[in-house]
């Protein structure tokens, strides 16, 4: 470990004199690429920063920046890649990300180098570009040459809320059905009791056909010959059909 930190320190220099016309890139070309995902409002967000095309390699630079008002860097962690390497993350400054790498073996040019775990700040709709730049990958060779790499950008998009769908509670127990916000049951019944009570009273007031009993009932007087009730309106008398007097 010792060694892969000197060895990273080397690096640091390297890159300074790579300014000022220092080693010339070699002829290998590397690409880094963030991922592009999508992440629930307030969650979080997995985001790899994958190497391809290098040639392998023993020190690496890398910055990725975001935004600071969307995503927070909750952790950094290591890929397969950097296995036996020296990584050092930097995420002291809001909206950037350092990566360091430095290895006292040539490591392979394919492969995840690391994984960003962000906080997601915004809500549903926000997003965040993930801008892969100042890269600078450093061969296998001890003179510290420079590989050419190309930086493909990754976004972080806060996926928009859906609400739950609205359901209708159903009816309780012991309860029937609604329509139109009455009770089916009760208007039935309702209705058959007032049905039977208006036929109840227009049969008291005379509206059905009257009974062989109650015709005759009213007294029309008496019979002048055998002196039998008459039935009221009757010209004759029932008994002897003596005719009304």
């Amino acid at each position: 470990m010792k060694k892969a930190l000197s060895v990273l320190a080397a690096v640091l220099i390297a890159a300074q004199g790579a300014s000022a016309g220092g080693p010339a890139p070699a002829s290998g070309t590397a690409t880094i690429k963030a991922a592009s995902v999508e992440a629930a409002p307030h969650g979080s967000a997995a985001v790899a920063i994958d190497l391809s095309g290098a040639p392998g390699f023993r020190a690496m630079h890398v910055e990725v920046a975001y935004d600071a008002a969307v995503l927070a860097v909750e952790k950094v962690d290591a890929g397969p890649l950097l296995k036996g390497a020296a990584f050092e993350p930097d995420t002291q400054t809001p909206g950037l990300v350092l990566l360091k790498i430095a290895a006292g073996e040539v490591l392979g040019g394919e492969g995840c180098l690391a994984t960003i775990r962000f906080k997601v700040l915004g809500g549903g709709g926000a997003a965040s570009d993930l801008v892969v730049k100042n890269c600078r990958v450093y061969g296998p060779g001890q003179d510290g040459e420079l590989i050419v790499v190309g930086a493909v950008p990754g976004r972080v998009t806060v996926a928009t809320a859906v609400p739950a769908p609205v359901t209708a509670a159903g009816p309780g127990p012991g309860r029937a059905p609604e329509t139109g916000g009455v009770p089916w049951l009760p208007l039935g019944v309702g209705g058959g009791v007032l049905l039977l009570l208006i036929v109840f009273f227009a049969t008291r007031r005379g509206g059905g056909p009257a009974s062989a009993s109650t015709a005759g009932a009213a007294p029309g007087g008496f019979c002048s010959k055998c002196g039998t009730q008459l039935r009221a309106g009757a010209q004759f008398c029932d008994k002897c059909g003596s005719a009304r007097s």
